[in-house]
């Protein structure tokens, strides 16, 4: 399963720590490169929030960004409102 970075970061949240423990439970889990750049970069982590993210990405395929899929991206933002772009 791939997972967001918005899902990735409110889950490691205090108050979502059931959410948190459900997606620790899947055991095929992937991220992508972006995600992991968006998810540590999220300047509002705690210190328990980040040791909790460490081990969920520890456990996790991080999948990196190829210029096929960067290119897909970009037709499909081109195609569409979606995103930051949307707000």
């Amino acid at each position: 399963m791939l997972f967001d970075s918005n899902i990735i970061i409110y889950s490691t949240q205090q108050q979502h720590f059931e959410a948190f423990r459900f997606l620790e439970s899947i055991t095929q889990r992937s991220v992508s490169i972006v995600s992991y750049i968006e998810a540590f970069g999220y300047q509002r982590l705690l210190e328990s929030e980040r040791r909790s993210l460490e081990h969920f990405l520890q456990n996790s395929e991080i999948l990196p960004l190829t210029q096929a899929v960067a290119d897909q991206a970009v037709s499909l933002r081109r195609q569409r409102r979606m995103g930051w772009a949307t707000r």
